[in-house]
């Protein structure tokens, strides 16, 4: 309210059905917590501002254990669109980071392959270990996409799942007697529709 008083809340029940259908949907999968709050952690080091970063590592920390009503890792970070660079990195490894996401164009194999490399690269940041889940930004956009809609009438469903099934294909046939991971990672704040869901 705007005298500061508590105004009780109306729909507890539906949050707490929300929440029940995350465990279900969870019991069988392993889960690992990012930061309180989704920070810009680039933007914030940027900004001189890790204090903050270290403040999003460890605030409500406990949460997706009493959450999900089991123990929960934590160490994930994900920078927007999953870029970085050196200095983020090494904030991130200071406050208990284990693995950031990334986009596979900013981690490009030095020196040049020939083939897809494998997503799972070890950062040569000193310190603590750190690792990077680079995902495909091709494959993760066909995945992704929205159902068409009125003002995307051509964006054919069929077609992108064929597309994405071909380059994870064709990255296999690159090196098919080795053994690679492959990411694929939606944005962020992606939220998807039924039908899109049940096609994905």
């Amino acid at each position: 309210a705007g005298d500061g008083a508590l105004t009780p809340g109306t729909r507890g029940p539906a949050a707490a059905a929300w929440l029940e259908r995350l465990r279900d949907l969870t019991a069988g999968a392993e889960v690992t917590a990012s930061s309180y709050a989704d920070p810009d952690v680039v933007a914030l080091h940027r900004s001189g501002l890790d204090v903050d970063i270290a403040l999003a590592a460890t605030t409500a920390s406990g949460v997706p254990d009493v959450v999900l009503g089991r123990p929960v890792a934590g160490g994930l970070a994900w920078p927007p669109n999953g870029v970085t660079d050196d200095g983020t990195l090494d904030v991130l490894r200071a406050t208990g980071a284990q693995v950031v996401v990334l986009s596979s164009a900013a981690l490009p194999p030095t020196p040049p392959v020939p083939y897809t490399p494998s997503s799972a690269v070890d950062l040569a940041t000193g310190g603590s270990p750190l690792r990077a889940a680079a995902f495909d930004p091709v494959v993760s956009r066909l995945v992704t996409l929205p159902a068409p809609t009125t003002k995307t009438p051509d964006d054919d469903p069929v077609a992108r799942r064929q597309q994405a099934l071909a380059e994870i294909a064709l990255t296999t046939l690159q090196l098919p007697e080795v053994s690679r991971t492959f990411v694929i990672a939606p944005p962020m704040r992606w939220a998807t529709d039924a039908v899109s869901g049940r096609e994905l």
